[in-house]
């Protein structure tokens, strides 16, 4: 298979699991990833105490403001930890305003909050009690080279590092083919150009609740001693949420290892900076199902479709039973993908649907696994 200018293309479908390393609050924190958020407090009584319980509970609204910013969901209960130590995550803060009422003590601060270590521990909290893993599709390009020959193996290399991780944590992947029948290399393509409405539109077809796309790059550096030269590996990666279409996480690592043999080095540069990124895109992969986990939806592929009054009769059982709006994401020549809101009981699905009567054929449900639905059309005369 040949791809457009020399990229070449991989991809994973996969619940992914989370590792968080705890970090220093404070220790070389670069400020200008520091989230500034204004905020008010209250506390009963006067005095310093007062002014000191009415300052904390305003960092605590100042962390809940920052969690609302990457978590959209109303009940923050599962994170009640994380706002009641809300001073561990504001770097600074200045007071701004103090005033006595008649119920206590009134104060409004601004706070520079680390967004970055509330996101880590929100997502490490936020794992625990997830019922799934999300179900991530990855998609990437490499480019070995930038002015050289191509050095790789014959398969993508930065996708290979991914699927390594992937499978020590018994992920399943989608199958190649299976994209293929959907969308050519040239589709695939430009949706890795920038549009991020194909790409949303590619994981919804596919199932995703998180679309991880992006590409890699090696170039060959300055020469570090004799016959020795660095070899930079770059990741450029973003994390959409396929629901919305809202891209969620910007990624960009980049590893140098210096080697005589610019194919070993380049090799090592890419999966050191593969680890990093993998490491970042988890962060938002969690957060990013905790809304989807929340949404309640599924994906149904309807297979052996000859006729759209078929497809009309499977989608008009499929709301019935769901009392939801049905989506068609994709109509292929002899199949269907239907997105479907829906957070009930899947065995009550499948059995309103399979034991409805249609004109002419049949519903068999072929295969179920989680929130994700194969139906299979057989027809009277056959």
């Amino acid at each position: 298979m040949s791809w457009p200018n020399g990229a070449r293309f991989t991809c994973a479908l996969a619940a992914v699991f989370l590792v968080c390393l705890p970090l220093s609050l404070a220790a070389g924190l670069d400020e200008d990833k520091l989230t500034a958020v204004s905020a008010e407090g209250n506390a009963p009584g006067a005095g310093a105490d007062a002014r000191t319980m009415a300052v904390d509970d305003a960092q605590r609204e100042a962390v809940l403001k920052v969690l609302q910013e990457f978590i959209p969901t109303r009940d923050f209960s599962l994170l009640r930890q994380i706002i009641d130590s809300a001073p561990a995550y504001v770097y600074s803060f200045r007071l701004q305003e103090e005033r006595q009422e008649d119920d206590g003590t009134w104060v409004s601060i601004e706070a520079k909050v680390n967004e970055e270590q509330l996101r880590r521990d929100a997502a490490e909290i936020i794992l625990q009690d997830l019922h799934e893993f999300p179900t991530t599709l990855v998609l990437t390009a490499d480019y070995p080279f930038d002015d050289g020959p191509f050095l790789g193996e014959p398969w993508n290399e930065s996708m290979r590092h991914f699927r390594e991780f992937l499978k020590a944590n018994d992920v399943p992947e989608v199958d190649w083919s299976e994209l293929e029948a959907f969308h050519d290399t040239g589709e695939l393509y430009a949706f890795l150009q920038g549009d991020a409405e194909g790409m949303t539109r590619l994981g919804r077809t596919h199932g995703a609740e998180v679309v991880l796309y992006g590409e890699t790059r090696q170039r060959i550096g300055e020469s570090v001693g004799a016959n020795v030269v660095a070899v930079h590996a770059t990741v450029d990666m973003r994390v959409l949420r396929a629901a919305g279409g809202e891209i969620i996480e910007t990624i960009e690592t980049e590893a140098i290892v210096h080697g005589a043999h610019p194919r070993q080095a380049g090799a090592q540069a890419l999966e050191d900076a593969c680890a990093k990124a993998t490491r970042e895109a988890l962060i938002a992969l969690v957060l990013a199902a905790f809304e989807t986990d929340a949404n309640g939806a599924i994906r149904v592929t309807l297979e052996d479709v000859e006729h759209e009054e078929e497809l009309r009769q499977v989608l008009e059982a499929l709301e019935w039973a769901s009392r939801a709006e049905a989506e068609v994401l994709y109509r292929g020549a002899s199949h269907a993908r239907i997105h479907l809101p829906f957070s009930g009981s899947m065995a009550y699905l499948t059995d309103s649907v399979s034991g409805r009567s249609y004109d002419g054929f049949r519903i068999r449900a072929r295969h179920i696994v989680g929130r994700v639905m194969t139906l299979q059309i057989l027809r009277d005369d056959r």
